[in-house]
């Protein structure tokens, strides 16, 4: 019996497969974004790893709308306000 066999026969608590399992755990629950997802696409989605690429080209596809419409759309359509005064809501306190 070598050495690491003699380990976890001592501490069978700290075993590197039950240690693994332990991290692994966490990330087999899913989010409602992506039961959602799954849910939403009618069975065409069928399991967490396929939802969280449609999340991510969902993500992709927005951003590049928002920057399409960004550049036709353009900056300069948007005219800055020279001034602006802003009224005192506050009673002034006396000095």
């Amino acid at each position: 019996m070598d050495i690491l066999e003699q380990y976890e026969k001592q501490n069978p608590q700290i075993s590197p497969e039950s240690a693994q399992l332990d991290v692994l755990q966490g990330f087999q629950e899913e989010s409602f974004l992506v039961r959602f997802v799954m849910r939403l696409s009618g069975g065409r989605i069928l399991n967490m790893r396929q939802a969280n690429y449609a999340l991510v080209g969902i993500i992709v596809l927005s951003l590049a709308l928002a920057f399409l419409i960004y550049n036709v759309i353009g900056p300069e359509t948007v005219t800055p306000i020279e001034s602006v005064t802003i009224p005192s809501v506050l009673p002034l306190l006396p000095q």
